[in-house]
């Protein structure tokens, strides 16, 4: 027999069987179980995205909340002071705004975060080579915070690839910001975009040799975090895995503290 037609989950493939025989009523058997799992991880694929944005809601209110909160409490206090005549009132009036301001400005971040990330549009796909948008990330980044990003590759001529350009080029914006963020101020810094032939698809690297990520954060990574109190990360990196499984992109990390962290990107290739 011949196995062929990837059913898209692992590698998991149908088995061509051209016999009536005894193999062939397990060859349907086993036709059928990658059928359902294929079917099954579609479905987990699609609850998680749901569970994640469930979550997510939940962040926010949370982040909304913690603001409120105090702004309240101020407001009913010096309201309950001004009442009673009580002594000092008037100075708790003035820093009343500029509280109130800060507060705000947190409020104001948080809900433009989160709309940032729910207008993400359904990607417009089109022939792109990312060899040359690999060119324009490193033209851009090279230098930042005297961090030095440069290109692999081991590609004559184009890598073409069917993806959305501008979702991509933020993908990789936010995959070199995370990086030259994570470099320690006492070491030179380096980030190394390689790309190379990996068969039916291309892979891509994005290497650096920073402080690496600890192990209680690795398992959330991807994970939507809306704290302000976090390092940075916030939002960017579930929004690039957002991002790239609506284009057909895989994405994968290495990380060891103190080393760095290295992400992998596996795009399909473009066939004409």
């Amino acid at each position: 027999g011949r196995k062929m037609n990837s059913a898209e989950i692992g590698h998991l493939e149908y088995i061509i069987y051209d016999r009536n025989d005894e193999i062939s009523t397990l060859v349907r058997a086993y036709n059928l179980m990658v059928h359902d799992l294929s079917d099954s991880t579609k479905k987990l694929a699609v609850a998680e995205r749901d569970k994640a944005w469930s979550g997510m809601a939940r962040q926010v209110a949370h982040e909304i909340k913690n603001p409120l909160t105090p702004m309240k409490l101020r407001i009913q206090y010096l309201e309950r002071a001004y009442q009673e005549n009580a002594p000092g009132w008037e100075k708790m009036l003035e820093q009343l705004p500029q509280m109130l301001i800060e507060q705000i400005d947190v409020l104001d971040a948080t809900a433009s975060q989160f709309s940032e990330f729910a207008k993400m549009q359904a990607p417009h796909k089109k022939k792109v080579n990312l060899c040359e948008v690999i060119e324009n990330i490193v033209d851009l980044h090279n230098g930042t915070n005297g961090v030095e990003v440069r290109k692999v590759s081991n590609i004559d001529g184009e890598a073409l690839v069917m993806v959305d350009r501008d979702q991509i080029l933020r993908v990789f914006t936010n995959l070199v910001k995370n990086s030259i963020q994570a470099i320690p101020e006492d070491r030179k810094g380096e980030v190394v975009i390689s790309i190379s032939d990996d068969g039916d698809r291309y892979f891509v690297s994005v290497r650096d040799n920073g402080s690496g990520i600890a192990d209680e954060i690795k398992a959330k990574i991807f994970q939507p975090n809306f704290t302000t109190k976090s390092s940075g990360m916030g939002l960017g990196l579930s929004m690039v895995k957002n991002i790239l499984f609506g284009n057909g992109v895989e994405i994968d990390f290495e990380t060891e503290v103190g080393v760095g962290t290295e992400f992998k990107l596996y795009f399909e290739k473009w066939i004409g």
